[in-house]
């Protein structure tokens, strides 16, 4: 029971991170099979109409494959890109920094209320209580 329920987690965790990937090799590996069979097909047509054109099938067939993997490769770049800007951790970030952005006052209402530190900005130093003790210490 527990064996199955660990087994399915991480299938469904697999699945979960990487169902992008997972799909666009599929694709690659679909294509690329569909590639052969079509270049077997024209090898066999060749051989029985006496077709000289074997060559450049097996040159067209080498673009394509490397055409399929550029392709792959390009799109597994581009989701490794996305895939940091769409993770759970950065939309929790956006929505916290926009719940942020809407509590917090605007500048403008700052201008209008007074400034509660206005008079210490003005004072030529800053004492705390402990410098007062002091000072009385040492004054006795």
């Amino acid at each position: 029971m527990f064996n199955q329920l660990l087994k399915w987690t991480l299938v469904i965790s697999i699945w979960r991170k990487y169902k992008k990937h997972i799909g666009i090799t599929i694709i690659l590996i679909l294509a690329l099979f569909l590639t052969s069979l079509v270049h077997q097909d024209f090898v066999n047509y060749s051989l029985v109409s006496n077709n000289n054109s074997l060559g450049l099938s097996y040159l067209v067939k080498w673009l394509v494959y490397v055409a399929l993997v550029s392709v792959y490769w390009f799109s597994v770049g581009k989701i490794n890109r996305n895939a940091s800007k769409d993770s759970d951790l950065h939309k929790k970030m956006k929505a916290s920094k926009q719940r942020t952005a809407k509590s917090a006052p605007a500048e403008s209402e700052g201008e209008d209320t007074p400034d509660p530190f206005a008079s210490i900005r003005g004072k030529k130093t800053l004492r705390s209580k402990a410098d007062i003790a002091l000072e009385k210490q040492n004054q006795k």
